[in-house]
Order: structure tokens, then C-alpha cells, then sequence
């Protein structure tokens, strides 16, 4: 008997066997190479074997369940200058991304003294502080960035007054701070830079719509292109030129125009020059290639004004 038992146990070692089955939970990992905080993964080991007889044998460890722990990474980016008339405020946007493995939120702070900044929540991301965006209250100087997911971002507008009695000429810098909730010692910056000019100072918003359709291969995409003069100065002769993606393809005389203090938007066809705009469409060549470029001249745009198209 002493033998047998001997023999089984050398013919045991012979041929056990190691293999690992990985388990996980039910939640799916927003990424495939990392996962998610809180989902399990679990080890058992298998180990087949012959009995003396011939007889073959499977034996299962119990699995061992591991959770992964949440960890905290952000970036807030990216550095921006603007140029400005003294007076007018400065807008900044940033994207703040989320780069734990689970969700967290975040709080905001600056370094700038002796003015009134305000904070947005951009909530469709486009970049561009529309309409009915919500301001995002300050408490104790630290602005609150709620409830952002795993590897997702969020984009926020920062405005910072200006001064104009009398006027700012030198260069202001500030510093945006973001800080995870979960893990403090997790921060990111941001800086802000505003110029300023004493010239006519036009610039341009640019935004895309939700697209409609029942594919991505047919939908339609309305881009927004705002026009403004933050300066007391009216501008001549602004010339705008918008290079469309490949991918896109324009919708003739489809424009409208709307002006700086209507709420009327006036149909605008391919070619026309009159009505103070000049508005051209450059088409694709002939074989479907290159790219269809809106060319679009303002002949005036008054100080002081946010006009559209």
C-alpha cells in the first residue's frame, strides 16, 4: 500500500498540469487594454492528471477574485492666447479629460487677481460659448467639474475681463489648475495668455451641429461661422475662407446669413454680392477630388458686434 501511495504521487507531480481562466465582471471596460475600476478578475487553477490505473483526472482550484482599484490621472489642455480690445473680455476654452479608469470629477482654480472670471460648461463641446450654456458657480474659488467618466473629456469656456479706462497695453497671463477629487496630489495646467490691440480686432467662432440622418454615410452637418469685432473700431472688408473636410460635400444655396442684432436669418445664394457680403463656393474638381471652400466677405462689421452666418 506504501508503494502504491508512492508511485501516485511521482505520477502526480509527472503530470500536473497549470492553466489560468480569467473571469470578469459584467460591467464592459470603456477600453480594451485597461479596465475598468471595481472589475473583478479572477485566477483558478486546473490540474489534469492519470491515476494508476489509466484513469484520467481533472481537478479545479476555487477561483480567486482580484478588484481593481480606481486610479486618478487628468490632463487639462490646451495653452491658449488670444488677442484682444482693452475693455472687452478675453474667452478661453480648455478640455479637461479623465484619464483614470473610473469616473471622477474635479475642481478648477486660477491665479488671476483684480478680475471677473467667469466659468462655462460647454455643453456640447464645440468650443463656442452658445446660448443657454450654464455657468458654473465658484464655491471657496474652486469651480466644480462634476461626475466625468473614465477617458472622457469635457470642455469648458473660462471669460476674463479686461481693462479699459484707462487701457490695458501689457501682456496678462493666467494659470488654469484642474485637481481629481478622488486623489488631490493628481493635477493638470492650463496657461492663458491675453494681447492686446488697438486696431479693428475680428475674429471667428466656428462650430459644427449635431448631424442628422440615418447614416454616416448620408447625413447633413450645419457649421456655424460667428463673425465679431470686440473693438470700438469698424472693420473693412472682412474676408473669411473655410477649407471644408474631404469628407464633406456643400449643399448649393444652402447659406444663411444673420445679422448682428436680428433674429432673422436671410437666405443666401451661391455667388451673391450684394446686401454688404460677398459669398463664393470654390467646388470639388471634376473627378470628386480636393476640397469645396466657402469664400465669404463682410464688407463691414461694426465694432463692438457678434454677427453670424
Amino acid at each position: 500500500m506504501k508503494e502504491k501511495v508512492s508511485k501516485f504521487k511521482s505520477l502526480l507531480v509527472a503530470a500536473s498540469v497549470l492553466s489560468m481562466v480569467t473571469y470578469s465582471s459584467a460591467m464592459g471596460a470603456v477600453r480594451d487594454d485597461i479596465p475598468l475600476a471595481n472589475y473583478d478578475i479572477g485566477n483558478q487553477a486546473t490540474l489534469t492528471y492519470q491515476t494508476l490505473g489509466g484513469v484520467n483526472k481533472l481537478l479545479q482550484s476555487n477561483i480567486v477574485l482580484t478588484t481593481i482599484n480606481q486610479t486618478y490621472a487628468l490632463a487639462l489642455d490646451p495653452n491658449r492666447t488670444v488677442e484682444v480690445t482693452a475693455g472687452n473680455d478675453a474667452l478661453f476654452n480648455h478640455t479637461l479629460t479623465n484619464y483614470g479608469n473610473g469616473t471622477d470629477s474635479f475642481k478648477i482654480t486660477h491665479n488671476y487677481t483684480e478680475r471677473t472670471i467667469k466659468m462655462y460648461l460647454d455643453s456640447n463641446n464645440n468650443g463656442v460659448l452658445d446660448a443657454g450654456e450654464n455657468e458654473i458657480v465658484p464655491s471657496n474659488g474652486e469651480y466644480l467639474i462634476n461626475e466625468v467618466g473614465p477617458w472622457e473629456s469635457q470642455s469648458i469656456i473660462v471669460r476674463v475681463s479686461t481693462k479699459g479706462n484707462p487701457a490695458e497695453t501689457v501682456q496678462v497671463d493666467g494659470i488654469l489648475t484642474a485637481k481629481s477629487v478622488g486623489d488631490a496630489t493628481q493635477t493638470d495646467s492650463a496657461t492663458e495668455t491675453i494681447t492686446f490691440t488697438q486696431k479693428a480686432n475680428v475674429g471667428v467662432y466656428k462650430a459644427l451641429s449635431s448631424a442628422s440622418g440615418t447614416s454616416d454615410v448620408a447625413r447633413e452637418v450645419t457649421v456655424y461661422l460667428k463673425v465679431f469685432n470686440d473693438s470700438p473700431t469698424n472693420a473693412k472688408e472682412a474676408k473669411l475662407v473655410d477649407i471644408l473636410n474631404t469628407k464633406f460635400t456643400y449643399i448649393e444655396n444652402s447659406a444663411k446669413w444673420q445679422a448682428y442684432g436680428t433674429d432673422t436669418a436671410t437666405a443666401i445664394t451661391d455667388g451673391q454680392t450684394t446686401g454688404g457680403i460677398i459669398y463664393t463656393v470654390d467646388k470639388k474638381n471634376s473627378d470628386g477630388t480636393g476640397n469645396e471652400t466657402i469664400n465669404f466677405t463682410v464688407e463691414e462689421v461694426p465694432g463692438n458686434t457678434l454677427v453670424g452666418d
